[in-house]
């Protein structure tokens, strides 16, 4: 779904809201893509782009948080955009996945990536109250680029293999290889997925 909005209106305000996913869109030129307000909690926001969203002010963000908490928000691309969030009271609020140690993607933050698996080694600091652990090195677009490099190729599938059986608690676990379900452990649906998308790029 495509939400275009011109520069003075918002395209989600979730106000007093609980339990609603938001995922899977393209959000372009608003001046806040999204707006989580007055109390709202247990959101998740997840898999969206959100695009050139140059909010006028510091209360017109990418997403503002006014006195929300316990919301997830991760797997998602913000582009060219302005300002990322309000430093308002939002607390509590998680930047990343906890199964997989994945954050999102800021097309404004560099940093290194020494190991290789997709992920910045510096977190991402949301003023006094978040922070996203594991921002990403490029843009999500499939979980079967499981070094985040933008294709689906042989390094990934040999990831998958170095922790191929593993759980949780295992040395060989990889968090970044747990693609398929039934999540933690490294099967051969894990592998499934990675191949049926073999030679993909971004």
């Amino acid at each position: 779904m495509l939400l275009d909005c011109i520069l003075s209106e918002d395209a989600f305000i979730i106000i007093n809201g609980n339990q609603n996913m938001v995922k899977g869109n393209f959000i372009a030129n608003c001046t806040c893509a999204l707006v989580l307000g007055e109390g709202s909690r247990d959101n998740i926001i997840v898999e969206n782009t959100i695009l050139n969203c140059q909010g006028g002010s510091m209360s017109s963000t990418t997403i503002s948080e006014r006195n929300s908490y316990n919301n997830l928000i991760y797997h998602n691309n913000f582009i060219n955009c302005r300002w990322y969030w309000a430093l308002q009271t939002g607390v509590n609020n998680t930047w990343f996945d906890n199964r997989t140690l994945e954050g999102n993607y800021w097309s404004n933050v560099w940093g290194t990536d020494a190991d290789g698996d997709g992920i910045l080694d510096e977190w991402v600091e949301f003023g006094v109250y978040e922070r996203d652990y594991y921002p990403l090195k490029n843009p999500y677009w499939r979980p079967a680029d499981i070094n985040h490099d933008l294709e689906v190729d042989i390094i990934d599938l040999v990831k998958i293999g170095a922790s191929f059986g593993s759980v949780p608690s295992d040395p060989s676990w990889n968090p970044h290889t747990d693609i398929a379900q039934p999540y933690d452990c490294i099967d051969i649906l894990d592998v499934v997925l990675c191949a049926s998308h073999f030679g993909e790029k971004h």
